[in-house]
């Protein structure tokens, strides 16, 4: 259990309590690799959100995506483009546009309307990623958030 910070409305702060899924290796000795705070962060969106290395790989997911998506499969060594599009390449590659890969390459938040093959269907979903640096200041995750 994380404690996550959400603000108050009046500005200050309140501690709760929640639950982050992370893939098993990184519970198992790696979980030092994803600071606490973005974690923390992740967790807090309130959409359906996952934290996606350079390489599409999942490398953390908040509870209302492992909720949408745990019916498709374990989410732990996935690639995103697996898990929304049942697709082993990444998306602009069957036609859609990657707004992963149009981050990687402006190093700035991108935003697209895509069409995700969820266990409720096929459904238009309204992704935004957005670059995350490390403490060096690399881009070194994207958060993708699913509206």
């Amino acid at each position: 259990m994380l404690a996550c910070p959400i603000a108050a409305p009046n500005g200050g702060r309140i501690g709760v309590y929640c639950q982050v899924w992370r893939p098993e290796a990184d519970i198992f000795g790696m979980s030092q690799r994803i600071p606490n705070h973005l974690l923390e962060r992740l967790e807090a969106t309130e959409h359906p959100a996952i934290l996606i290395g350079p390489d599409y790989r999942i490398e953390a997911a908040n509870r209302a995506y492992g909720s949408l998506y745990a019916s498709t499969g374990p989410l732990e060594s996935r690639r995103c483009h697996q898990v929304s599009h049942n697709s082993p390449v990444p998306c602009d590659e069957i036609g859609e546009s990657c707004p992963l890969r149009e981050s990687r390459e402006s190093n700035a938040p991108h935003r697209v309307l895509h069409i995700h093959h969820s266990p409720r269907g096929d459904e238009y979903v309204d992704i935004e990623t957005q670059p995350i640096t490390d403490a060096e200041g690399e881009v070194r995750w994207f958060l993708e958030i699913l509206r």
